[in-house]
């Protein structure tokens, strides 16, 4: 499974659920190509938050009546009735544990936010990192990740000084 993110140098991933930092082109233009014809999984938040992605599968991680339920949304969502549903057919795909979740999207990328990033973890073989040059407020961090890889690879590298860290597991 890989992930991506970006991180401020005091780990801040978002505030007031957007990014902290002002937009980097170079970087979303990154994570549009490295996300293209993917299946991303990402949490309610970072749903609700993301511009209109084509071209992807976004599966959504949510807590919903105190359930930890994956709902399919397809390309696009919206809420009907207090649920997230479809808008192709009205008919949400629920998966019951992280466990499923791997079982059926084995090749998934995880993009956020940071409970999703913590909760997968150790599945995690690839992260891929966007460095952001300097601090800014920020209320939601990134959780410690380094120890679960053993291998670094600056893979490309913006203006700014902002720079795409690959994190893997070598063996």
């Amino acid at each position: 499974m890989r992930a991506i993110a970006a991180m401020d140098k005091t780990r801040a991933i978002g505030k007031n659920d957007q990014l902290p930092w002002p937009a980097i082109k170079e970087d979303f233009a990154w994570f549009k190509e490295f996300t293209k014809d993917q299946q991303l999984i990402v949490g309610r938040v970072t749903f609700q938050t993301l511009p209109i992605l084509k071209n992807r599968h976004i599966n959504v991680l949510s807590r919903l009546n105190s359930d930890l339920d994956l709902i399919d949304y397809g390309i696009t969502a919206n809420k009907e009735n207090g649920i997230w549903v479809n808008n192709y057919n009205n008919i949400a795909t629920h998966f019951s544990s992280k466990e499923d979740v791997l079982e059926n999207i084995p090749n998934g990328i995880i993009a956020g936010g940071a409970k999703i990033y913590e909760l997968f973890l150790p599945e995690i073989t690839e992260f891929y990192i966007t460095h952001v040059n300097g601090s800014y407020y920020g209320d939601t961090f990134m959780p410690p990740f380094e120890y679960y890889f053993n291998s670094t690879e600056i893979i490309k590298e913006f203006v700014g000084g902002h720079k795409v860290v690959k994190y893997f597991k070598s063996y």
